[in-house]
């Protein structure tokens, strides 16, 4: 309905509110489609029929849509089929819509797959007496699993949506509200607070109404029968103070802090924990929504779980990734993908042989393929030889990991560990290999693996062989040697252990982080790039991060001059980079240079006591 009249009156003394509205007749972008990925389609195939999954939601003109995948069918007459509806999400002003729909299988090229999909014809009615609407026999899951379209574990959806012409009511923009001016000069002003909390050294006051009002876990600490005293300061552990300090922030008034740019993933992550734990769904979501924002393959990650390996169903919406058109536009186009599996940077794959004797009849060099894995963006597959991989081998079980050579990957380092394992699944000690140190998977090199795990006698007349099955397993992990020792090795550390790290600064362990997670630095202040570079040289020396290690390197000599040449010298003779060795040695061969640099700084004293061997070949060197 338009207003009837082209303004109002906000309040007495106020400047009058201006408002409006219209009656809108003309086409509105009343045609989209929606893509939805299955991400790992084998990790659903256990839901029994009539069993589905959820999509995000997406828009579509004025309304908003959601599809539901069923893997073993929508109902008893579609079992082993994969079944796709698409449902209405109800609001008040609108409980129904009508509409037409095609739902389609894609290729690996996006196309769309003629034989595999329906549509509708002629509009159906959504509403919640009525639908949902959609293709409950898409295709078999065993026409599926042998084509084309299933690859790497993936396959894709096409939904469109087609709405006829709509008039509606469009009102005009209200006046902005204010209240959370108000309610954080409330927070920071501390006026009427009844309630501190002491966090990390700081504390914080704030108002017990408020709290209550927004997280259901705070009403009970501070209203509910086990209510703390008023004046009492309630200590809270586990949580940074500026991470507390950001959430209460957002009970106030709804909304994030400014963050640094470098900071934001996470400080969004710290974030989500403090949402869970104080139940504040809303800021879980929109956390959720930022890390979405900044997120990439390296970086994919269940973010409401806070672990990148976490094995769950999760619907991701991604619907902001792409939109075309908006008021007056033609087309929404959204995506969203069903998350099945992990990606984790490191892993391991149990390959079991079940029914080991059916296999003894394989030559020597004849060996069986196992299903392929993923360990980070990698795909792998391990073959296992019943009568060893070699004339050698003759007599022994051989057991070898391949990389599977896929485009965009030239190779891949990893360190990998193939073990026997017992009934119990723990790894038989004497019968394995670990690698030690990296291994580089390529075209040209590789595989690599166990020539002789365990002779065919012994394993027959062992326990580890029992009803005609054992099983082995391959751990492969990545990047960091000294982190695999540390997290896999014989000294690993518990699970739920808390690592503590010695000799390093926070700041300096973030950016190693950092790098091992994007294969790059973060954003450094030119002030403290040398000594950025310097102490994370040492942080990748020991962690034996090679690349770290190189452009460190790189960055320490961009960035030479007399202050900082004697400290880099002793850091390249103490961690072996000869090449920064040989540029120290270059810029100091200079008279100029090395007297700059003697009177500049100390740096020389620490290089005559730590490393006096680098300072006599520095002054033979300088002779004449």
């Amino acid at each position: 309905m338009s207003s009837s009249t082209p303004s109002s009156i906000g309040g007495a003394g106020d400047t009058p509110w201006q408002t409006a509205s219209a009656i809108v007749g003309r086409p509105l972008p009343v045609s989209g489609s929606h893509v939805l990925t299955i991400d790992g389609y084998s990790g659903t195939k256990d839901l029994a029929n009539g069993k589905g999954i959820t999509s995000e939601t997406f828009a579509v003109g004025r309304h908003r849509w959601y599809i539901r995948y069923f893997p073993d069918g929508y109902s008893s007459g579609d079992v082993g089929w994969i079944s796709i509806y698409l449902h209405l999400v109800p609001t008040d002003d609108a409980d129904e819509v009508n509409a037409r729909y095609e739902i389609s299988l894609l290729g690996h090229d996006g196309e769309q797959v003629p034989s595999y999909g329906t549509e509708s014809q002629t509009c159906r009615t959504f509403s919640s007496n009525t639908g949902p609407w959609g293709c409950p026999q898409l295709i078999t899951r065993k026409d599926l699993e042998e084509s084309v379209y299933l690859k790497d574990d993936v396959l894709s959806i096409r939904c469109e949506v087609t709405m006829p012409r709509e008039i509606f009511t469009e009102h005009g923009e209200p006046p902005p509200s204010d209240m959370r001016r108000h309610f954080g000069r409330l927070l920071s002003g501390g006026e009427g607070a009844d309630v501190e909390f002491k966090v990390g050294g700081e504390t914080f006051s704030a108002h017990r109404c408020v709290l209550a009002a927004r997280s259901s876990v705070f009403r009970a600490l501070l209203l509910g029968p086990t209510k703390m005293n008023h004046g009492a300061c309630i200590r809270i552990s586990g949580m940074e103070a500026r991470v507390f300090k950001a959430m209460l922030q957002f009970i106030y008034t709804d909304s994030l802090p400014d963050m640094e740019e470098d900071d934001v993933v996470l400080m969004t992550q710290h974030l989500i924990v403090a949402a869970k734990k104080y139940n504040l769904e809303r800021l879980k979501l929109v956390c959720a929504e930022k890390l979405c924002n900044y997120m990439d393959m390296d970086f994919l990650t269940d973010p409401t779980s806070g672990g990148a390996s976490s094995t769950v169903l999760l619907a991701m919406s991604s619907s902001s990734l792409s939109s075309v058109g908006g008021a007056g536009g033609s087309q929404w186009q959204t995506a969203s993908a069903i998350v099945a599996r992990p990606l984790p940077v490191s892993g391991s794959h149990i390959l079991k042989i079940d029914g080991y004797s059916r296999t003894k009849n394989l030559v020597t060099g004849k060996g069986i393929k196992s299903e392929t894995f993923v360990v980070g963006r990698h795909r792998w597959y391990i073959r296992y030889f019943p009568d060893g991989h070699s004339p050698g081998q003759a007599g022994w079980i051989s057991i070898y990991l391949y990389l599977v050579d896929t485009a965009g990957v030239d190779e891949v380092n990893a360190r990998c560990k193939i073990s026997l394992l017992d009934q119990d699944g723990e790894p038989v000690t004497s019968h394995g290999l670990d690698s030690h140190t990296c291994f580089t998977f390529s075209s040209q090199s590789g595989p690599w693996g166990c020539a002789q795990l365990i002779t065919r006698k012994d394993l027959e007349e062992s326990v580890y062989l029992k009803d005609d099955g054992f099983s082995v397993k391959c751990v492969l992990a990545a990047r960091s040697s000294v982190f695999m020792a540390e997290l896999f090795g014989p000294m690993k550390e518990t699970t739920d252990a808390c690592v503590t790290i010695s000799d390093m600064e926070a700041e300096v362990f973030m950016a190693m982080l950092y790098f091992i997670y994007t294969d790059s630095l973060p954003p450094i202040d030119d002030a403290e790039v040398v000594s950025m570079a310097q102490h994370l040289l040492v942080a990748a020396d020991r962690y034996n991060l090679e690349r770290l290690k190189l452009l460190c390197v790189e960055k320490l000599c961009k960035h030479m001059d007399a202050s900082t040449a004697a400290t880099s010298l002793a850091l390249a003779e103490q961690h072996s980079c000869r090449g920064l060795k040989a540029i120290c040695f270059k810029f100091l061969a200079s008279p100029g240079n090395i007297l700059k640099a003697v009177v500049a700084n100390d740096g020389f004293e620490h290089v005559r006591s730590s490393c006096p061997s680098v300072l006599k070949e520095l002054v033979s060197k300088l002779a004449p």
